[in-house]
């Protein structure tokens, strides 16, 4: 539990409350939603005609009905808005900006499916539960609780009534979207089957809150030595649909926004009372998230400034697990070697890295490419000293959706980083409203700085305890010194394959010339063969006709022998020739892609 000398002072927040309206669920919905996506796509398209016509871009608003989406759909929203190198960017600036809002549902209902979720009364668990909603979203709802028998206060989460069907019911939409846009070819660039197995991932997890508790314990363990504080779970009271964590009395990032919004409050004294920098709180959240995401491999997806606390003496606390992501390990080095170069300004280095973000290597000139992407940092480099800019716009993350959507860059990134992009884009609004003129270079050059000392000290803390082991270890000094050596031999594979696509393709056009020869030929033999009947048959006029006649009527008289010379000449030419031919076409299938 948090202590008390933790906690801030109260920070005045207005009373708000929340819309209710009861939660049902219709077996028209889907034809809803789908009578809903139709019309936002004939809006979109209607909009890019405008657009060609007046030669003005305006702004793509969606205006979603919030009691007809549910948590699903949002975020298949915000996944397809990382993609803004496949999808345009007025489209996914709109997808970027829903949030996930919803009306809370008549307590009636929450303790109807609150008893029948712990299997007992309510009294006998809670002493007092506050009936108007903390927070709601679409398909979750929270509200402060006094645990009878531990006598605090707590968070209660849970799953309104319907959530289940609802998530079912629309992965089952989507499952049958993903098929339609898969037979038709369109956008197969994005991969929908992928995309339906990573939401249908989510979603297991999602409606599963033990799922949530255990990372969210493992997170709380990893954290200990930083100051960002995770919220206890209470695993008595655990179930499928209900979570019961601490309550911590502090105000959120978003409530010290909205207070720093109105030019009437002044927050310096709060903020000089309760120790809090909103600079080294920055600083700090930006090392403790890539910690987590590049040595723990256990990260929060959902650091908005919904779910962080500010706490006393430049501390913060996390009140929401959500969605926490582990990557394949493989990942997570090429990301270190990336970033580790793109802080350490080695840009060469750093475009050799990133061309191990793509899974399979397409047609492209690795120098070309190399030099937009240096082109691309140096700018980026330079653009980060300008105080005026938003955080978010000289982010990391802003810089991987720039560098994805270079026209030389091939667009094959797979799903598995939309999770990393999602997780950083919220932190980059948390960042943005904690430190806007924050430098995203320099805060990574002073992490891998930090992570190379906690590294070595861990070292040293491990060779009392080791020494035995250290011995036999030194057996394998060579293949621990060649780690390095391994990338760069991925990297030199990498160009190996690219050069082979470049003989790929001039195979191909030898493979056309040669077919082209090939109908050259046998066009030949046949002019040929019916000359040699013109000249040799008394009946030969009658079967070729008076227009074949005509041509071949022109050709010098030849004998037999050389008639029979000039024939085999041409037909071991076409023989040879396509057998050269389908040698070619098995090199090019036998050749990587």
């Amino acid at each position: 539990m948090l202590a008390n000398k933790r906690l801030p002072t109260n920070l005045p927040k207005p009373d708000q409350a929340l819309p209710i309206r009861p939660q049902s669920i219709s077996r028209f919905r889907p034809l809803k939603l789908l009578s809903y996506f139709a019309t936002v796509f004939c809006r979109y398209q209607w909009m890019r005609l405008q657009t060609r016509v007046n030669s003005h871009t305006a702004p793509f608003q969606l205006h979603w009905p919030i009691e007809l989406l549910s948590h699903f759909w949002y975020t298949a929203a915000h996944m397809l808005a990382q993609r803004t190198d496949l999808l345009p960017t007025r489209l996914c600036t709109a997808l970027n900006q829903l949030t996930d809002v919803g009306h809370a549902v008549p307590f009636e209902q929450i303790q109807t499916h609150l008893e029948n979720q712990l299997g007992t009364a309510l009294e006998q668990s809670f002493q007092q539960i506050d009936t108007p909603a903390l927070r709601a979203t679409s398909s979750l709802q929270y509200h402060r609780a006094y645990l009878r028998q531990e006598q605090t206060w707590v968070t209660l989460k849970l799953h309104k009534p319907h959530t289940h069907k609802i998530m079912q019911q629309d992965m089952a939409l989507f499952q049958r979207l993903t098929n339609l846009f898969t037979y038709f070819a369109i956008r197969p660039e994005l991969h929908w089957h992928s995309l339906n197995q990573h939401l249908q991932e989510h979603v297991r997890t999602f409606l599963d809150f033990k799922f949530e508790a255990a990372t969210q314990q493992r997170l709380q363990k990893h954290l200990q030595s930083h100051p960002l504080y995770v919220a206890d779970i209470f695993p008595a009271y655990l179930r499928q649909q209900v979570l019961v964590s601490e309550y911590i009395a502090a105000p959120s990032l978003a409530d010290y926004h909205q207070h720093q919004q109105n030019t009437s409050n002044d927050l310096t004294p709060w903020l000089i009372e309760n120790n809090i920098q909103p600079s080294k709180l920055s600083k700090r959240l930006f090392n403790a998230m890539h910690y987590q995401t590049l040595e723990m491999n256990l990260f929060p997806s959902q650091l908005h400034p919904e779910n962080l606390l500010l706490l006393r003496d430049n501390r913060l606390a996390i009140i929401d697990g959500g969605a926490t992501v582990s990557l394949d390990q493989t990942l997570v080095q090429h990301y270190t070697l990336f970033l580790r170069a793109l802080a350490q300004q080695r840009y060469t280095s750093a475009a050799e890295y990133a061309l191990l973000f793509i899974p399979s290597l397409p047609n492209l000139d690795v120098a070309d490419c190399t030099a937009e992407l240096i082109k691309l940092w140096r700018t980026w480099e330079t653009q980060t000293h300008l105080d005026h800019r938003p955080y978010t716009e000289k982010s990391i993350r802003h810089l991987l959706q720039c560098m994805r959507a270079l026209p030389e860059y091939p667009n094959t990134t797979p799903w598995a980083h939309v999770k990393v992009s999602i997780a950083w884009r919220n932190m980059d609004t948390s960042l943005q409203q904690l430190a806007p003129n924050m430098h995203p270079g320099r805060a990574l050059k002073r992490y891998f700085q930090a992570a190379t000392k906690r590294a070595s000290e861990l070292h040293l803390k491990q060779i009392k305890r080791t020494i035995p082991h250290n011995l036999a270890a030194m057996q394998q000094l060579p293949r621990q010194f060649s780690e390095y050596a391994f990338y760069q031999q991925l990297i030199t594979h990498r160009q190996a394959l690219t050069y082979q696509t470049r003989t790929h393709t001039s195979d191909a056009w030898i493979h056309a010339l040669l077919r082209l020869f090939s109908g050259f030929l046998c066009l030949l033999f046949g002019y040929l063969g019916g000359a040699f009947l013109y000249q040799h048959s008394a009946h030969s006029a009658a079967l070729l006709g008076p227009q074949i006649t005509h041509w071949i009527q022109h050709v010098p008289t030849l004998n037999l022998s050389l008639w029979g010379l000039l024939l085999g000449g041409v037909a071991l030419t076409l023989q040879r020739t396509l057998a050269l031919n389908k040698r070619l076409a098995i090199r090019q299938h036998a050749l990587p892609t």
